[in-house]
């Protein structure tokens, strides 16, 4: 009888003694999301090309033509856009520009 009793209350203190926790990862799992602004400059029709340059037609470049005249601001790579068949090789910076000018607020 003793010794049922003593396993009883071994068991029952061992069962006390028990913490939970939260296991802590070993890499920092910081997750980073991206909203895409609207109007997004990749429209259909545009592709990457290479040296920092991107490939879009020409309704794309009507309407970044449109931004510029209204805010009224142009930049210097405008004059390295180039046309290519129908559409237009389009420096990083100036698509940055165009992101710039969509965001931009009247």
């Amino acid at each position: 009888m003793k010794r049922f009793a003593l396993l009883c209350s071994v068991a029952l203190c061992s069962a006390c003694a028990v913490s939970i926790t939260s296991l802590k990862s070993s890499k920092n799992n910081k997750h980073s999301t991206r909203r895409q602004a609207k109007g997004n400059h990749l429209k259909a029709g545009s592709s990457m090309a290479s040296g920092g340059t991107v490939i879009v037609d020409q309704n794309w470049m009507v309407h970044y033509k449109e931004l510029e005249k209204k805010y009224n601001y142009a930049i210097a790579e405008d004059n390295d856009i180039q046309s290519d068949g129908g559409r237009f090789r389009v420096p990083q910076r100036v698509i940055d520009h165009n992101q710039d000018l969509l965001k931009a607020k009247p």
